[in-house]
């Protein structure tokens, strides 16, 4: 296993816990409460696939190589980013729009491992927005080459 892959791992296991640690008031409450039971578990996994796909990828590479936008359209049933204020105007209100934007912060040599930093904004695409979803996250990407 190459360093940047032990840098890698160690990265994502000191941000989750990190993230733990500050935005988890009460811990024995956390683990305790019947609406958060799986919670646990889903960040374990996540940390689990990290450390397994570390451990695959095992590979040295470069930084910050490139910077990337992606634009999409999606529908959404629930239609949690659209209000309603002209019905009779916009036929259906659960079209919604999203952009990131991205910076690589690690690449590997054969160009199958990425981790990136991302800025991801979602909104309606064609009627007005409820409070929208913006955040700032990491990308961790295993791509896998069938050719």
């Amino acid at each position: 296993m190459t360093e940047s892959t032990i840098q890698w791992i160690a990265a994502v296991v000191a941000i989750t816990a990190g993230l733990f640690m500050f935005l988890i008031n009460d811990k024995r409450a956390f683990f305790d409460h019947p609406k958060l039971k799986n919670v646990p578990g889903g960040i374990l996994m996540v940390v689990g696939l990290v450390v397994i796909v570390g451990l695959l990828a095992g590979c040295s590479g470069s930084y910050l190589n490139y910077a990337q936008m992606s634009v999409g359209i999606d529908y959404d049933p629930d239609s949690l980013f659209c209000r309603r204020p002209a019905p009779e105007i916009v036929k259906d209100d659960h079209v919604t729009s999203n952009i990131e934007l991205a910076l690589n912060l690690f690449e590997s040599d054969d160009e199958t491992f990425h981790s990136n930093i991302t800025y991801t904004h979602h909104s309606c695409a064609v009627n007005q927005d409820k409070p929208t979803y913006d955040a700032f996250g990491i990308d961790l990407v295993k791509r896998f080459d069938f050719r």
